[in-house]
């Protein structure tokens, strides 16, 4: 008597079965990607039997990751491996994709920006591009202002740019935004500081406040990234220890963005010559916007 296994594989159904599944390893086998590797690591008919599922199980994972089907995990591309020995199989591995590895620095670059800037005004945080309101035509010229703004740092532009004019006039939030998009492309670092807030933590930190606000370690923090953004500048309690402080991070740093309420002749009046040198540098009519015409957006609804 045949065995039930044996009936089945000679019955009509079986043989379907059968016939559907040489078809389907057929295709699998001519599959450009799996001929190399087979021929690549000179494996055995015997070799290939036994592996069968796991190369129907790669093709499949594969056409799926570059169909973007959300069956995968998201950013990892499948690699068809052979472990080693005499007992060899074949195994899937999952390789970390660019993009993803782009992503997940870009995310780092946002975390580090939301993590170490130093904001008085947490609402700043929130501040985006998309989210700035274009009320009038000086509310569009200051938006395309801080638009080429971005282009001329991610152009290796060297230089520093002013942002000036009275609180609530979107300074502040312009220059986040400015950031925001600068530190989403490769290779940039970016960072946000009130300056009235740097003085404070490094003064803090005299009394055994926070050693990670040293004056040492501040300098060292706000001179490392790429672009920062000093804002209100002009603000603090003007003192000898604030304008050293000053001139020696601006002494640090060629790229800065500074806003501030103050004019330029007023800023002169303020500071030493030395400082305001140190602020001022690389700033040109092009590199430097008026708000003076806008209005406090923070009253506009009154």
């Amino acid at each position: 008597m045949e065995n039930m296994s044996e009936g089945i594989r000679k019955s009509k159904v079986g043989q379907k079965v059968i016939k559907d599944f040489e078809a389907m390893k057929a295709e699998l086998l001519s599959d450009p990607e799996i001929a190399e590797f087979i021929t690549k690591h000179g494996l055995t008919d015997q070799q290939v039997q036994n592996n069968i599922s796991k190369l129907f199980e790669y093709q499949t994972e594969r056409n799926a990751f570059e169909n973007n089907s959300q069956k995968m995990i998201n950013g990892y591309k499948p690699i068809l491996g052979l472990s080693g020995g005499s007992n060899s199989y074949v195994y899937i591995s999952y390789d970390e994709t660019e993009k993803r590895k782009q992503e997940q620095i870009n995310k780092q670059k946002m975390a580090f920006l939301g993590r170490e800037s130093l904001v008085l005004d947490k609402t700043i945080k929130m501040a985006r591009f998309d989210n700035f309101q274009i009320k009038d035509n000086e509310e569009r010229r200051a938006f395309d202002f801080a638009k080429k703004t971005v282009e001329f740092y991610l152009n290796d532009g060297e230089g520093n740019t002013a942002l000036v004019g009275k609180q609530g006039t979107g300074k502040s939030h312009l220059a986040m935004s400015i950031l925001k998009e600068y530190n989403e492309t490769p290779g940039h670092s970016a960072m946000y500081a009130s300056y009235s807030q740097v003085i404070r933590l490094i003064k803090d930190s005299f009394g055994g406040g926070d050693a990670k606000y040293s004056q040492q370690n501040m300098l060292r923090l706000l001179a490392s990234v790429d672009l920062l953004v000093l804002d209100d500048v002009g603000s603090e309690n003007v003192t000898d220890f604030s304008q050293e402080l000053l001139t020696d991070l601006m002494d640090s740093r060629t790229r800065t963005i500074i806003t501030t309420n103050y004019s330029s002749d007023e800023l002169r009046r303020t500071y030493e010559a030395r400082t305001v040198s140190r602020l001022l540098r690389g700033v040109s009519r092009d590199r430097a916007f008026s708000f003076q015409n806008l209005k406090d957006k923070r009253i506009q609804a009154f």
